[in-house]
């Protein structure tokens, strides 16, 4: 097993219990666990390249926590589902590396959809990431916009991420949460 492999294996090992916690004993509104007034399991798994002629894996399992907030800020809106979010997740990369990414961003309702709701995901993301390919590893930085689709506890999200080069998207990644 990869170190890659290994890693997110720990991180699923943990995360499950402490989103699992999240629900014990508690209901409804009051289901909090500090400052997080819900938490989400994040579950990755594959991503789509614009540039096709390079060797990137697609399938980029992973896991990691969500801790979602409603701080009392006007530029939140009246809608009680807009919130704040930081989060933290451990994947193989599409370059069969590992990547430790660090989120903060603001999860907005575009549209409820009777039991569903559609959001708009802005973070701000710092990650270390390994290219083994290239026998480096670095730190990147940067905005990570997305949307979500979510139905009851279950949520799939959709991230864009930005290119550096003059094509303005990179990959579309994408993940699924249960949220506790």
């Amino acid at each position: 097993m990869r170190a890659a492999q290994r890693i997110v294996l720990i991180v699923v090992s943990l995360a499950w219990p402490i989103a699992s916690h999240a629900q014990d004993g508690v209901s409804g509104a009051a289901n909090t666990i500090g400052p997080c007034r819900q938490v989400g399991l994040n579950l990755w798994g594959v991503s789509y390249h614009v540039n096709r002629g390079t060797d990137y894996d697609e399938r980029n399992w992973g896991a990691g926590l969500t801790c979602y907030g409603r701080p009392d800020v006007k530029w939140l809106g009246r809608d009680e589902n807009n919130r704040v979010f930081f989060e933290g997740d451990a994947l193989v990369n599409s370059w069969r590396g590992l990547v430790l990414p660090l989120s903060l961003g603001v999860d907005y309702t575009v549209k409820n959809l009777d039991a569903c709701r559609l959001s708009f995901i802005g973070a701000l993301t710092v990650a270390y990431y390994q290219l083994p390919e290239r026998g480096v590893s670095e730190v990147r930085w940067g905005p990570l916009p997305g949307f979500a689709l979510g139905c009851g506890h279950i949520r799939t999200n959709m991230i864009l991420v930005p290119s550096p080069s003059k094509q303005p998207l990179s990959a579309v990644v994408a993940s699924m949460s249960v949220l506790f």
